[in-house]
């Protein structure tokens, strides 16, 4: 049996780590080092409308919005334990 030990988290989880009152950069960059301001971020949230799209978060203004799997590029950070 595999252990999951990282994963990608929830779009709730991504907008938990935004500090929305830095108008500099939305990501601390102390621990986000490599941090590209304005890339997307994709979630290990799925749309509810079918396979082809989940909820990314827009890493310029921490908005989560829906993302097309196929067609958009995507940066990640990945989670770990905690919810599945």
């Amino acid at each position: 049996m595999a252990i999951k030990i990282w994963r990608l988290p929830s779009i709730e989880e991504l907008r938990s780590i935004a500090n929305y009152e830095n108008s500099q950069t939305l990501l601390d960059t102390d621990y986000f080092y490599n941090y590209e301001g304005g890339a997307l971020i994709w979630s290990g949230t799925p749309s509810s409308n079918g396979e082809g799209t989940a909820w990314c978060m827009d890493s310029s203004n921490g908005q989560a919005k829906l993302c097309h799997k196929q067609s958009n590029s995507a940066s990640i950070r990945l989670a770990r334990g905690g919810k599945q």
